[in-house]
């Protein structure tokens, strides 16, 4: 049971985190600044892509242990649903962190 609900909120959060990539992404599309968009400047278009790769990182954490869940071993489901809950604690506060500090970069 409290492995069900430890894998609802991974997923729980990559929501979250698709949602922060998102409107970074949408606001270095539209934010200009010396002539040009954000999302024109290297830097941030390689934190944009740190982004994502951490997002379909837990996505995929998240599918896999959402998939054990029905019928696997109870000691390896254990493991990996645990090894999820650090895997997207971790992701989720950087990507979390990304729209503030591309907001800060263009003020």
């Amino acid at each position: 049971m409290i492995q069900g609900l430890t894998v609802c909120a991974c997923a729980d959060a990559l929501g979250a985190m698709e949602s922060a990539f998102r409107l970074t992404r949408d606001y270095l599309l539209v934010r200009q600044q010396f002539g040009a968009t954000l999302a024109s400047f290297q830097a941030l278009q390689h934190r944009l892509a740190e982004m994502y790769a951490q997002l379909e990182q837990v996505r995929a954490i998240t599918m896999l242990a959402l998939s054990t869940l029905g019928g696997a071993d109870p000691s390896a489901r254990r493991a990996l649903v645990h090894a999820a809950k650090a895997a997207v604690g971790k992701r989720a506060f950087f990507v979390g962190a990304q729209p503030y500090s591309s907001m800060a970069a263009s003020a």
